[in-house]
Order: structure tokens, then sequence, then C-alpha cells
């Protein structure tokens, strides 16, 4: 079987047919996550967008959120390894 290769595509503004450049703009379309949370911290620390309260509020909930994961993973491994679970 002879494979073609899938033409070029004539004008960058439209949608290739082409699986590579598909991936390329998804790769180039899509921002890095650290730049978009150095962005959104920026904006936060600035104070003057109407998103400032919900940016805040969205950190401090991932980071209690994070926390009550931890002291949960911590009681739970506590508890089965100390046989907590068992009928005496």
């Amino acid at each position: 079987m002879v494979r073609v290769p899938a033409p070029e595509r004539p004008n960058p503004e439209h949608p290739s047919l082409n699986p590579v450049d598909k991936a390329k703009d998804v790769a180039t379309g899509v921002a890095h996550p650290v730049d978009t949370t150095k962005d959104l911290a920026e904006e936060a620390e600035r104070g003057a967008s109407a998103r400032t309260p919900l940016i805040a509020l969205t950190g401090v909930t991932i980071a209690i959120g994070v926390a009550v994961a931890l002291v949960l993973a911590v009681a739970l491994i506590l508890y089965f390894t100390l046989g907590g679970g068992k009928n005496h």
C-alpha cells in the first residue's frame, strides 16, 4: 500500500486535514499552566479586576482541600495500620 502524504495547508487561517498540523494547532493554542497561574496571581495582587475575589477564593479552597486530604489520608493510614478496624 502506498501512503500519500497529506497536502500542505494552503492558508494558515484555515483548518488542516493533516493530523500533525492539527496536533500542532492544539499544542500552540494551549497556554502553559505555570504561566496561567502566574498571570492569575499577578491579577489577584493588583486587585483591580472583578475576578480578584473569585481567584483568591479558588486559591484558598484548593489549599484547604489539599490540607484536608492530607490529614484524612494520614488518619486513615494510622487507623488501619494500628488495627482500629478490628472487632475484639
